[in-house]
């Protein structure tokens, strides 16, 4: 073979093993780590924990005085218990609740670093110092109900007691009202015999006849000397017509009026009820 053409070709295979060699340098050299941005986590103040915790505890009490109409019932509350809880966590001092029976108010109490916390049924939001002091808060005047740190909180141990609201006697029955000391929660007594209890009831009379009108489950009962009527969704209003004692209503938008045994109506209106007709 020509010298030439050996030349030749042995600087093609030089050129092409340094081409390779190029192209595989350039696919094996490996990529720099992508770094992982640093997230931060947020600061949180314990101090806005501490008032959002409380802003629940006043929602807790609110709900339960819709549910039973009072506020006892909320130291059974699981999420009140899990708040107090929380708020142990926190480390927060001078916790304390108490409510008035009788007045169906409550407040709540703590302290943390130094700021004063509190919640009451009188006021609309969370108070701070120096507005929540102990002169302040309606009900710290009353039972109070001290949580200490590592203690876990307990319904205080109340006996029930009815406490009479009203007596009335009209002709040969005996009609009284009594409320709990506990719950809020009324029954009934006619001539000694128990009703109840109702989330609300009245007694309505003049001096022949009597009425009753009472909740129970939201739902609204009706008695007229003796005879129940109900349930209705809208609250009736029990009342005197002349001497009689009955009721009206609303049924499907429209009016009526139970007296004497009788139904009246429909009616748009309760003025187009007259006793003359």
């Amino acid at each position: 073979m020509d010298k030439k053409i050996i030349i030749v070709l042995t600087v093609i295979l030089i050129a092409l093993i340094g081409i390779i060699f190029i192209i595989s340098s350039m696919f094996s050299k490996k990529e720099a780590p992508v770094e992982e941005p640093i997230i931060e986590e947020p600061v949180v103040n314990t101090l806005d924990q501490v008032n959002g915790l409380v802003g629940n505890i006043k929602i807790i009490f609110e709900q339960e005085k819709g549910i039973s109409g009072g506020y006892i019932s909320v130291y059974e509350n699981q999420a009140f218990l899990s708040s107090i809880e929380a708020l142990q966590a926190l480390e927060v001092s001078n916790m304390r609740s108490s409510i008035d029976k009788e007045n169906g108010n409550f407040c709540f109490y703590l302290s943390k670093d130094g700021t004063d916390i509190c919640i009451d049924s009188q006021s609309e939001g969370i108070l701070n110092t120096p507005f929540c002091t102990e002169t302040n808060v309606s009900c710290l005047n009353n039972e109070q109900i001290v949580i200490e740190e590592d203690e876990v909180i307990s319904v205080s141990e109340v006996e029930e007691e009815l406490i009479l609201k009203q007596e009335v006697t009209v002709l040969q029955t005996n009609l009284k009202k009594y409320s709990s000391n506990l719950t809020g929660e009324e029954t009934i007594t006619i001539n000694g015999k128990e009703y109840g209890p109702y989330t609300k009831s009245y007694i309505i009379y003049n001096d022949s006849e009597w009425g009753l009108l009472m909740e129970y489950n939201s739902k609204w009962y009706v008695n007229i000397n003796g005879k129940a009527f109900g349930p209705y969704t809208e609250r009736p209003i029990v009342e005197a017509y002349g001497e009689n004692m009955g009721y009206s209503y609303v049924k499907e938008g429209e009016y009526y009026v139970f007296l004497s045994g009788e139904t009246y109506g429909p009616y748009q209106d309760l003025t187009e009820f007259s006793l003359g007709e």
